[in-house]
């Protein structure tokens, strides 16, 4: 599940770039971050740094790219709610993780893929 991680591309942002250029590297670097991860609390964890640097990213982003913006939330709302109940045991939420991984990844990539232009 977590190999449809690593398939996520970013394009590079300089310091001249807008803001949700930095914030999308950032959103990357922690999303790379949960091929490392080896417990119930390490990807809890992590999930708390994806979506901090998810927020970041809206905030600067979503006036350019409101569609792109939403979309990387929600997948990231029903992510974490899944995330928790997986690591209260809950083997159905197990089950959904490696789809609404991918789905988080495709949202993260939606977003890079809007703003190629601006950022590479």
């Amino acid at each position: 599940m977590l190999a449809v991680v690593g398939a996520l591309a970013f394009a590079a942002c300089g310091s001249s770039k807008p803001a949700y250029c930095s914030a999308q590297t950032s959103l990357k670097n922690s999303v790379t971050g949960l091929r490392n991860v080896s417990s119930a609390s390490e990807l809890k964890s992590s999930l708390q740094k994806i979506q901090s640097d998810a927020k970041s990213l809206s905030s600067s982003a979503k006036g350019d790219f409101p569609s792109q913006t939403a979309a990387i939330q929600s997948s990231l709302t029903t992510l974490e709610s899944t995330v928790k109940q997986a690591a209260g045991g809950d083997t159905a939420a197990i089950k959904k993780l490696p789809g609404q991984i991918s789905a988080t990844v495709t949202s993260i990539d939606d977003f890079s893929k809007a703003t190629k232009s601006k950022c590479s």
